[in-house]
């Protein structure tokens, strides 16, 4: 199978060299190249295609995800920000670009993204405690707490967000609102203790 995989890859350099203008062509040998984990090698393939199809959002991806697997992340967002310009609605590039963004050490800009894309995903839960952990990072106290009354508000029962809703009270000195908060967390670790050991079917 690897043989088969380089006489593939062979074929395709073959094909670019008879039409190097085909951006189709350069864009497969990057693909094929990737897909191997040859990431070094799949950047100028990838490069040159998008040269002759600067929009093609299909090759801005490709690029972005070999920059990402090489630590360059900067030229990534570069490329999934283009990819983005064409087709914003691409939610799934877009929290890979918040992803990006935060270990590029730019939490903010990465807490930004993932609040578009609530914008249309608003009880995805899982994607506001994606945005929570930027925001944390970002050391923005204000949005933090609205990030978690906004996970309580979908999920009234979720203990994590009402232990950290309650710590955040503490800090700003609103005592009445922790114990709120706690206690709710308390009833719903304690519900959860209960029915794990009950002895009843």
């Amino acid at each position: 199978e690897a043989g088969e995989t380089e006489v593939g890859i062979e074929r395709l350099r073959q094909a670019v060299a008879a039409s190097p203008s085909s951006a189709r062509i350069w864009g497969r040998l990057g693909d094929a190249l990737a897909d191997e984990g040859r990431f070094e090698e799949a950047v100028d393939p990838l490069q040159r295609a998008i040269e002759l199809q600067p929009d093609s959002v299909p090759l801005l991806v490709s690029s972005a995800r070999v920059l990402v697997e090489l630590g360059r992340g900067s030229e990534a967002i570069v490329y999934m920000r283009r990819a983005l310009a064409q087709v914003p609605e691409y939610q799934e590039l877009r929290v890979q670009l918040a992803a990006t963004l935060a270990r590029n050490g730019e939490p903010i800009a990465a807490a930004d993204e993932i609040g578009i894309v609530l914008q249309a995903q608003p009880q995805d839960t899982r994607l506001r405690w994606i945005r929570v952990s930027y925001l944390v990072g970002a050391s923005l106290p204000r949005e933090l707490r609205a990030e978690l009354e906004e996970i309580v508000r979908y999920d009234p029962s979720d203990a994590g967000a009402h232990f950290q809703l309650g710590n955040l009270a503490i800090e700003a000195g609103e005592e009445a609102r922790a114990l709120d908060h706690l206690r709710s967390e308390e009833r719903r670790v304690g519900k959860e203790c209960r029915s794990r050991w009950s002895p009843y079917p």
